[in-house]
């Protein structure tokens, strides 16, 4: 994580500051979105991962992620 001293962004590569709590709803540990695949894929390994949207063909591309 990157050390950051604003709550909210609206740029690409902006960073935000964390808020969690001692106890509560925000007492949890940050997990990144490459953590959360992997976690993911490790507990359903035979699910489509990312399905992207209709074409104009109506074909859809979809997206499959195997832990290694």
């Amino acid at each position: 994580m990157l050390p950051a001293d604003i709550d909210i962004t609206c740029n690409v590569d902006g960073k935000v500051r964390i808020k969690l709590d001692s106890n509560g709803l925000n007492s949890y540990v940050p997990v990144s979105i490459p953590g959360v695949l992997t976690r993911t894929a490790k507990l359903y390994p035979d699910h489509i991962a990312l399905v992207s949207i209709p074409d104009v063909d109506g074909k859809r591309t979809t997206y499959t992620f195997q832990y290694v």
